[in-house]
C-alpha cells in the first residue's frame, strides 16, 4: 500500500472500497479494490486463492497489477486489496445511461462488436475454470479504442472464500443468474448476466435508467416478460438478436446455452468477426462453396440447407433461386415442396440486416406465390412476418419496398393473411413507403393495388381511414395521371376508401370526381381504368349530391370537361366488355337520381340511344340489366315500358 498514493475515494459497495490511487514510482492511475477480510489467516487464504488471476491475460479483460494483504490501522481492519488498470473514459454503465437519458438507439452493429468481446474474454476464463457471476455494465470498461474491457475477474469467488456463510450473494443481484441465490451455478450463469447487458442495449430507447433494475428483476420472475418487452424493439432490431437474448435469459440454467454452444450460433459467429476476435479466425469452408448452378431446384435447395446460416453462400443460393422460379412463372401450379418453401422464408430471416438477401428472399417468395392456392404455407403469419420486417428495417430501400408492398397485395387474397398484416401494422408500412416514395410511380401503382385487396377487409379499410391514406391515393392519381396502371390501381383503392363516411370530406375538398374525369379522358382506351373510374364515380354519386353535379361539368386546368358526352365515348370503344360496360350502366343509375342530370342524359339521348342498345345487346346479363333498367325507367319517365330482364 505504500507504492500508491490514494487520490480519492470511487464508492463503496458490498464488494469493500474502490479508491483511485497513482502508483508512486511510475505515476500511473489504477483502481484499488479493498476487500475486508475478518482476519489475517481469512486475508492470507484469500490472497492465495487469487493470486492466479493475475495471469490472466486477455484483450478484453480488465488486467489485475498486483495483489497484497494490507492492515489499515485506521479501522483495525485486515485488507486483500487488488490494483486493477484505470480506464478514464468510465464505465458500460455510464455509456448506457445516456442512452437511456436521449432515447437514442444503440446502433446494432455495435452491439454485436461488444457481444462479441464479451464473449471472447468470457470463454478465456471458463476454460480457465473462472465463472466471473458478477457481471453488469459498471464493471464492463471503456478501453481508449472504445472496445470492453471486463473487470473484477474473481472478485466475487474472493469475497465468498473469505466471508462463509454470507448472508446473501455478493454485490447487487439484478444482473446475476436466478440461481445465483441457491449457489447452484456453473459457467452459464456469466451468460445470463451477459444476457440482461444485451437487454439494457437493446432497450435504451423504451426504458429507462431508473427502471432497468426493475425490469430485470421482472424478468427472472415471468418468463413471458423477456418476449414482451422485446416485441417492442423488434422493428429496431435484427430477430436473431432478440432470439440470442430470449435464449441467454433462460430461467432454467440447465437450457441455457454455454459460451462453446454459443460459438456455432452463426449470429454469434457474425459478432466475433466483427470484433476480430482469435475465436472466428478460422473461417469455415462454407465460404468458398459455389452454388450448383444448372443442377435444377433441388440441388440449389440442398445447397441451402447445409449454408442458410452463412452470409456469402445465402446470397448467392438466393439469387439464383430468384431466376429459377421467374423460368416457371406462368405455368401454373409449380409443386415447390413445404420444405423448400419454409427453407426460403428462414434463410432470409437469418440475415435481416443484408438487404441483398431480403431482396432475393421476398423475391423468390413473390415468384412462387404466383403459382401457389390460397391456403399455401407461403400465406403463414411466419412469411407475412418477414416480409413486414424487411420493409420496417430496410425503409429506404426501394427494391424492398416494392416487392414486399407487392406480395402484401398478393396474401391480402387470404383472409386471414389480410386480416393479420392490418394487426400489425402492414397498412401503415403501405402508406408510408407512399408518403417516403411519393414521386415512384412504380411503387405508388403498386400500393394503390395492395390498398384496393388489402381494404376489402373493414378494419384495413378502417385503419388506412385513420392514417388518411386517402389523401395519398389521390395525390396518386393526381400525380401520376399519365401512368395508366396507376390510375387504374387509384381509382380502385378510392373506391373501397369511399365507403368510409370519414374519407368523403376530403375526397370532396380534394376534388376527386374532377380527378377520375380528368383520368377518363386520359386513359378512355384502357377498360380497366373505365370501369375502375366508372365503379368509383358511381360510389361517390350515390353518396353526395355536389359529386354527381361535379360530373356533369367540371373544369380540369382552366377547361371544362363535361363528364357525360366522355362516358359516351368511352362506352363505344368498350361496348363489347361486359364488365365496363356494367359500371357504366350502373354509374349513370346513380345519376339518374338527379332531376337536372337526368334531364340533360335524356337530352343527350343516353335512354333511347345508349342505353337502349345495352339492352339489346346484354338481355341475357343480370349484372348489366340491373343497373340499365333501373336508369331507364328513371330515363323514359314511364312513357315507355322497357321489360326487366325477369320478365323477358
Amino acid at each position: 500500500m505504500d507504492d500508491y498514493r490514494i487520490i480519492k475515494k470511487l464508492g463503496r459497495g458490498a464488494q469493500g472500497r474502490v479508491q483511485l490511487a497513482e502508483h508512486k514510482l511510475e505515476g500511473k492511475k489504477y483502481v484499488l479494490k479493498k476487500i475486508e477480510c475478518k482476519d489475517e489467516n481469512e486475508a492470507n487464504k484469500a490472497f492465495r486463492e487469487a493470486q492466479h488471476l493475475k495471469k490472466l491475460s486477455n484483450t478484453y479483460i480488465c488486467a489485475y497489477k498486483e495483489m497484497f494483504v494490507y492492515w489499515d490501522k485506521d479501522d483495525s481492519s485486515m485488507y486483500v486489496c487488488i490494483a486493477m488498470d484505470f480506464y478514464s473514459n468510465g464505465d458500460l454503465h455510464s455509456v448506457l445511461k445516456k442512452y437511456h437519458e436521449t432515447k437514442e438507439n444503440l446502433r446494432e452493429i455495435t452491439i454485436k462488436k461488444w457481444l462479441g468481446q464479451i464473449l471472447e474474454a468470457l470463454v478465456y476464463i471458463h476454460k480457465k475454470g473462472i465463472i466471473h457471476r458478477d457481471l453488469k455494465p459498471s464493471n464492463i470498461f471503456i478501453q481508449d479504442d472504445n472496445s470492453l474491457s471486463i473487470g473484477d475477474f474473481g472478485v466475487a469467488t474472493v469475497i465468498e472464500d473469505v466471508r462463509t456463510k454470507a448472508r446473501s450473494p455478493v454485490g447487487t443481484t439484478t444482473w446475476m443468474a436466478p440461481e445465483v441465490l441457491n449457489k447452484a451455478y456453473d459457467e452459464r450463469t456469466d451468460i445470463w448476466s451477459v444476457g440482461c447487458i444485451i437487454f439494457e442495449m437493446l432497450t435504451c430507447t423504451i426504458i429507462d435508467s431508473t427502471e432497468i433494475t426493475g425490469k430485470l428483476y421482472e424478468i427472472k420472475q415471468n418468463p413471458k416478460a423477456v418476449k414482451e418487452i422485446l416485441d417492442q424493439v423488434k422493428d429496431q432490431y435484427s430477430e436473431q438478436m432478440i432470439e440470442l437474448v430470449s435464449n441467454m435469459l433462460t430461467i432454467d440454467f440447465h437450457q441455457r446455452p454455454t459460451t462453446s454452444e454459443l460459438l456455432k450460433v452463426p449470429y454469434v459467429k457474425e459478432c466475433l468477426l466483427l470484433s476480430g476476435s482469435t475465436l472466428a479466425e478460422k473461417r469455415d469452408v462454407e465460404y468458398e462453396i459455389s452454388v450448383p448452378k444448372g443442377e435444377g431446384f433441388d440441388a440449389v435447395i440442398d445447397f441451402l440447407t447445409l449454408h442458410a446460416g452463412n452470409e456469402s453462400n445465402a446470397l448467392p443460393a438466393l439469387t439464383y433461386l430468384v431466376e429459377l422460379t421467374e423460368l416457371n412463372n406462368g405455368d401454373g401450379i409449380v409443386d415447390y415442396g413445404k420444405s423448400a418453401k419454409e427453407l426460403i422464408t428462414k434463410a432470409t430471416k437469418l440475415h435481416p440486416l443484408n438487404v441483398e438477401i431480403q431482396v432475393a428472399g421476398c423475391q423468390t417468395i413473390l415468384n412462387m406465390i404466383s403459382s401457389a392456392n390460397i391456403d399455401d404455407i407461403l400465406y403463414s403469419r411466419d412469411t407475412i412476418s418477414l416480409v413486414l420486417s424487411a420493409m420496417k428495417k430496410h425503409s429506404n430501400s426501394l427494391d424492398i419496398q416494392l416487392i414486399a408492398i407487392k406480395l402484401l397485395g398478393v396474401f391480402a387474397v387470404n383472409d386471414e393473411a389480410s386480416k393479420f398484416i392490418g394487426d400489425s401494422s402492414g397498412i401503415k408500412s403501405i402508406i408510408e413507403a407512399m408518403r417516403a416514395f411519393e414521386s415512384k410511380t412504380r411503387l405508388l401503382s403498386i400500393a394503390c393495388e395492395a390498398l384496393w385487396n388489402l381494404t376489402v377487409n373493414e378494419e384495413n379499410c378502417r385503419l388506412a381511414t385513420e392514417l388518411e391514406g386517402v389523401l395519398d391515393v389521390i395525390k396518386t392519381l393526381d400525380t401520376q395521371g399519365g401512368d395508366t396502371e396507376a390510375v387504374e390501381n387509384a381509382s380502385a383503392a378510392l373506391l373501397a376508401l369511399s365507403l368510409e363516411d370519414e374519407n368523403q370530406k376530403k375526397i370532396s375538398d380534394a376534388d376527386c370526381v374532377g380527378k377520375l374525369v380528368k383520368s377518363l379522358s386520359q386513359h378512355k382506351n384502357c377498360a380497366k381504368v373505365v370501369k375502375n373510374a366508372c365503379m368509383t364515380l358511381a360510389s361517390l354519386v350515390e353518396a353526395d349530391e355536389e359529386s354527381a353535379y361535379r360530373v356533369l361539368s367540371n373544369e380540369s386546368g382552366g377547361n371544362e370537361v363535361r363528364g357525360l358526352p366522355l362516358i359516351i365515348d368511352a362506352y363505344e370503344q368498350h361496348k363489347d366488355n361486359a364488365v365496363v360496360v356494367e359500371n357504366i350502366c350502373t354509374l349513370f343509375m346513380e345519376l339518374s337520381e338527379y332531376d337536372e342530370i337526368c334531364a340533360e342524359m335524356k337530352y343527350l339521348k343516353i335512354g333511347d340511344s345508349l342505353l337502349s342498345e345495352v339492352h339489346r345487346r346484354f338481355k341475357d346479363s343480370v349484372n348489366v340489366m340491373k343497373p340499365c333498367e333501373s336508369a331507364l325507367s328513371k330515363l323514359l319517365g314511364g312513357k315507355i315500358r322497357v321489360p326487366f330482364a325477369s320478365e323477358s
